[in-house]
């Protein structure tokens, strides 16, 4: 931590730093956030040190690390300042709030009868089940027994065929006259 505090002395705190590297670079804030696709808002904030509009501490650390990157610092040594100025500044990240869990109340719990008498109840409706299912299967028609319709179908009656007219013959027997008569 030593070596960061003097880093943090020596050139600002880590926004000051990352403007200064952008600025050697001649970029704007919008050709950095190109380049990271991380938005202008938020390199703002990062710049100016503002921590209380920026998402999280691992969104805060990452979005530096690219500016970082982008302007061809150390990312790692940024990280780690940035880290540090975090802490120091109070922002650490998220603490989830600690809960005391509590064993449930016995008095709400079902008791132990009933949870049996349930089970119970389950397991003789599945048997219940099952066996309906293999008596239902059982009983059906056999296979080599052919199944007969109650209703019976007769064949539709069919209309007598007309004979062809003498001219309409076979087309390959009409090229053949044609062909005796050349």
């Amino acid at each position: 931590m030593d070596l960061l505090a003097t880093v943090d002395e020596d050139h600002g705190s880590v926004g000051s730093q990352l403007k200064a590297g952008r600025e050697r670079l001649g970029l704007s804030l919008s050709d950095i956030a190109a380049k990271t696709r991380v938005p202008t808002r938020h390199l703002e904030s990062i710049e100016q040190s503002n921590f209380d509009a920026l998402p999280g501490q691992t969104y805060t650390l990452g979005f530096a690390r690219s500016y970082a990157n982008a302007v061809e610092m150390d990312a790692a040594t940024i990280r780690e300042a940035m880290r540090w100025e975090l802490a120091r500044s109070g922002h650490e990240g998220y603490q989830a709030p600690a809960q005391n869990y509590e064993p449930a109340d016995p008095a709400r719990v079902p008791s132990k009868t009933l949870a049996w008498t349930s089970a119970a109840i389950a397991a003789v409706a599945l048997a219940a089940y099952l066996i309906f299912r293999s008596l239902t299967l059982t009983d059906a028609a056999p296979a080599d027994k052919p199944v007969t319709s109650p209703i019976s179908v007769k064949p539709a009656a069919t209309a007598p065929i007309a004979p062809l007219p003498k001219n309409s013959a076979d087309p390959a027997q009409q090229s053949t006259d044609n062909a005796e008569q050349i």
